[in-house]
């Protein structure tokens, strides 16, 4: 997991290819292995839009899914969110 966001677009590639190979997935995706691998391990972060869909594609799942992380919600305190940011004392502009 990557800092309490949910898993990254590797983790979920990696979650979703199941009991495929990385080749697999590569050939039935139209990309090369290499892009799915560095993708799962970590070392690439980012890909181009049609190589996303691509990928969904093969893993017959939706763009925004692989995408989708999850955000943790705000403290439920009384001092977070729109409360703390009304209650924050005034900045000097000067």
């Amino acid at each position: 997991m990557d800092h309490g966001t949910g898993p990254t677009v590797g983790q979920r590639i990696a979650q979703l290819r199941g009991d495929r190979t990385q080749q697999e997935l590569a050939t039935a995706a139209g990309v090369s292995v290499d892009l799915i691998r560095k993708l799962e391990q970590g070392s690439r972060h980012t890909l181009s839009i049609a190589s996303l869909h691509s990928i969904a594609r093969a893993l017959d799942v939706d763009a925004g899914h692989l995408l989708s992380r999850t955000t943790p919600l705000p403290d439920p305190s009384e001092h977070s969110g729109a409360v703390a940011i009304r209650e924050a004392p005034p900045t000097s502009t000067t």
